[in-house]
């Protein structure tokens, strides 16, 4: 699909309509992408999605190795 948008909001709603309704929705969320060609744009695109959002936000952290020496892994 190829659509003229005047504005990457313009965008945002035709691929997400009903975003702030239907955000928590699994299913909804994952039928839909918007492909950018460089990160540059996918950071715009995604911050502009964020903002539409009043909550506060978290960041999650994550790990490629477990220490070994920790009391988890034993």
């Amino acid at each position: 699909i190829i659509l003229k948008c005047d504005s990457s909001q313009g965008l945002i709603d035709f691929v997400f309509p009903e975003l702030q309704v239907r955000y928590q929705n699994a299913a909804y969320l994952i039928e839909r992408a918007i492909l950018a060609p460089k990160n540059k744009e996918v950071d715009t695109l995604n911050s502009e999605v964020l903002f539409q959002f009043s909550s506060e936000e978290t960041t999650y952290y994550s790990a490629d190795s477990i220490d070994q020496n920790s009391e988890i892994y034993n």
